[in-house]
């Protein structure tokens, strides 16, 4: 029932978001440089894991941390406990060396050779929380029929670069339709100015209607 309650508050508010013309104003991504560009599998859902790619470039020895969701009252909800496996890798495919420093804090051995990060990180709402559990709205799920996105549950940041723009491609059924506060791109991906805005804002991907 609570679960129930939760999806339903969140149809209508994204649902009023998306009818909102302001909403959905366009941005021309191929005037703004982003530095992130993130993809999140949601073709696989029966392990209840979120695949992540980061793609990025122009790295320097002083990014050579990768936080998770780390700021603000965020910091306290420790969303880095449900990451599964995290990986990164150089433009030719090799692996770079990364390791595990904090709950939500991953070290980047050598950041200017990153072009590409992978992880998994699980849904919080049927995982077990493993500490201070998370409120459904301000968790992550995903399912046969749709997903539930809260910005610091699935995304994090790369330390010195909190406040630069963030794209995002949602790779999911053609039958399904994407509700967001956040603005689109000319080729319907999501766009942030910042993590911040990204952390604050759901998206509920799956059968909508509005």
């Amino acid at each position: 029932m609570c679960i129930r309650i939760v999806l339903h508050f969140l149809t209508l508010f994204l649902i009023f978001s998306c009818s909102n013309p302001a909403v959905q104003t366009i941005v021309d991504s191929r005037r703004v440089y982003f530095p992130y560009h993130y993809t999140v599998d949601l073709s696989q859902r029966s392990d209840d894991l979120f695949r992540v790619t980061l793609e990025t470039e122009r790295l320097s020895p002083a990014n050579n941390i990768f936080n998770f969701a780390a700021v603000g009252t965020f910091a306290r909800m420790d969303f880095g406990r449900y990451v599964r496996s995290f990986r990164a890798f150089d433009a030719a495919g090799g692996e770079v060396p990364t390791r595990q420093i904090a709950t939500n804090q991953w070290l980047l051995e050598a950041p200017e050779r990153i072009a590409r990060i992978e992880y998994q990180i699980a849904e919080t709402w049927d995982s077990p929380p493993g500490g201070q559990p998370i409120m459904e709205m301000l968790g992550t799920t995903i399912e046969e029929d749709f997903a539930f996105i809260s910005g610091q549950g699935v995304f994090g940041f790369i330390k010195g670069l909190e406040n630069v723009p963030i794209k995002v491609h949602l790779d999911y059924p053609p039958e399904w339709r994407v509700g967001t506060a956040l603005l689109r791109d000319q080729n319907g991906d999501i766009v942030a100015q910042n993590f911040g805005a990204l952390a604050s804002a759901p998206i509920l991907a799956g059968f909508l209607t509005y």
